[in-house]
């Protein structure tokens, strides 16, 4: 699961880094409610649901990712965005319930 997780954080942070000019409006693509479907390594395939909205007025992200089907159902966790105006850049933090937290930047 945490291949999973690490894998989509890579994704986001690639796109990330490939920005020419970073804003508070760069990932506003990523707000709805999101269905995914992926198959694992050893070939299991999963369901989930990925919820992004606007937070705290209208300036920070919020992820809620949860696994509806496959080995690893019951997962869940959520991220937290927000863009820096100062710096221009974007840090996100991770948890789950299995105790993971990761912060990127």
């Amino acid at each position: 699961m945490q291949k999973l997780i690490i894998t989509l954080c890579l994704i986001l942070l690639a796109n990330m880094s490939f920005s020419q000019e970073l804003d508070p409006d760069t990932y506003n693509f990523w707000i709805g409610k999101w269905n995914a479907k992926w198959v694992d390594g050893q070939g299991n395939a999963g369901e989930g649901t990925n919820h992004i909205s606007l937070i705290t007025g209208d300036k920070v992200l919020h992820e809620n990712f949860q696994i509806l089907k496959g080995p690893n159902a019951g997962y869940l966790g959520t991220s937290i965005s927000v863009f820096n105006p100062n710096t221009k850049v974007w840090h996100q933090t991770w948890m789950d319930n299995q105790g993971g937290n990761i912060v990127f930047t």
